[in-house]
């Protein structure tokens, strides 16, 4: 394990809490000199709008996040699924941002580091 990397993502982790965006999240991995991708599909958003188009109101919205931090030599990986459930008017872009950056964070949270083959 190379030390100065552990320590920069454990730093990392530390400071994810305070993240109200994916902007802030970006910005905070560059302030520690590692680099940052971050992939997610919202599984059932269609059917969410549909939902919202019949007059419904209301339906679930699930994600799959995966994340990656890496110096060049060691990345640290993590996954997670998640689900929420949205009542259609009280729904603002705001709302499914908060949802995507609590899943993101939490995938942080729980990466594990893989040596070699970045």
């Amino acid at each position: 394990m190379h030390v100065p990397f552990y320590n920069k993502v454990k730093k990392l982790q530390a400071k994810l809490r305070d993240c109200k965006s994916r902007e802030e999240v970006t910005q905070l991995a560059r302030a520690f000199d590692v680099d940052l991708l971050i992939e997610y599909t919202t599984n059932s958003f269609c059917s969410f709008t549909e939902n919202l188009r019949n007059g419904l109101g209301s339906g679930s919205l699930s994600l799959s996040v995966k994340v990656k931090i890496s110096d060049g030599n060691i990345a640290a990986i993590g996954r997670l699924a998640a689900g929420f459930y949205i009542y259609g008017n009280d729904v603002s872009k705001e709302d499914i941002e908060r949802e995507h950056v609590k899943s993101i964070i939490h995938a942080l949270q729980c990466v594990h580091f893989e040596v070699g083959g970045v």
